[in-house]
């Protein structure tokens, strides 16, 4: 074969593969990707938060506890601090094991997701339709130490006519696990956001001590509120009292003075 004839062979081919590659995306017209848009509106996530007790020799999550006991066979580590059995301050004998149940809803067989996470950027996981039960799609997750984000990208597949092609992003914020929830330290502050299993807050730069002391400091808030309300009523019944009767004896006098003036003036 002469070079003349490579060359030739070699602009043939040329040609044809991109005639292949541009008939490949073309395969996507502008009305169907608007019909996928449309549809992937209906996809949906959230995420369910749980709360479970988990003892010793119990299979926790992985970021659940650090460890239970220490070298000296005492609680330690992540194990709950409060008032224990016996009435006196000290580690309990569980954790509170934290996580998130993560749901996606309603990706039919015309898409794909592609889930990630802003502060894991090694995760990344590929859910396709037949991993779908009931419509549903869920997975745990217990990297909770701090507030983050999921991103989950749609994309077409090959059943849609669209394959790869970027169609939608979701994203989903989802909240930290309270390290300091102790309901043994909370009673009566439930609806305390230290008091919370997860919170949208940051308290990392506080202390175990510190945390207590805003809780104490809550809780005594509240009380004085409290006695303050309670005080503020009872005045405020005097008060009604006080009211009531003198109107009363400003009636009776204006009915004594009426009767008065009738008599006098027959």
């Amino acid at each position: 074969m002469t070079k003349l004839s490579k060359k030739f062979l070699l602009i043939i081919l040329t040609v044809f593969v991109a005639l292949f590659a541009t008939n490949v995306y073309a395969e996507c017209t502008a009305d169907e990707k608007a019909a996928l848009i449309r549809e992937a509106q209906n996809i949906r996530v959230s995420y369910v938060p749980h709360v479970e007790i988990c003892y010793p020799g119990e299979k926790c999550h992985e970021d659940a506890i650090n460890s239970f006991l220490g070298e000296d066979g005492e609680m330690h580590g992540d194990a709950p601090y409060g008032t224990t059995s016996s009435g006196e301050e000290g580690y309990l004998p569980y954790v509170n094991d934290l996580y998130l149940e993560i749901d996606i809803y309603n990706v039919s067989q015309n898409f794909y997701a592609v889930v990630k996470h802003n502060r894991s950027s090694a995760y990344s996981q590929k859910i396709v339709y037949s991993d779908f039960k009931n419509n549903k799609y869920s997975f745990e997750w217990d990297a909770i130490d701090k507030v983050g984000k999921f991103s989950i990208n749609i994309y077409g597949s090959a059943e849609s006519g669209c394959e790869g092609v970027h169609i939608r992003e979701l994203t989903l914020t989802h909240p930290k696990g309270n390290e300091f929830y102790q309901v043994s330290r909370c009673e009566g502050l439930e609806d305390y956001f230290l008091c919370q299993p997860f919170i949208n807050t940051d308290v990392s730069h506080l202390n175990a001590a510190e945390v207590w002391q805003m809780v104490e400091n809550e809780k005594t808030t509240r009380i004085n509120n409290k006695s303050n309300s309670e005080n503020k009523n009872k005045d405020n019944k005097i008060e009604y009292v006080y009211i009531f009767a003198a109107t009363a004896c400003g009636m009776g006098l204006i009915g004594a003075g009426i009767i008065i003036l009738k008599r006098k003036y027959r």
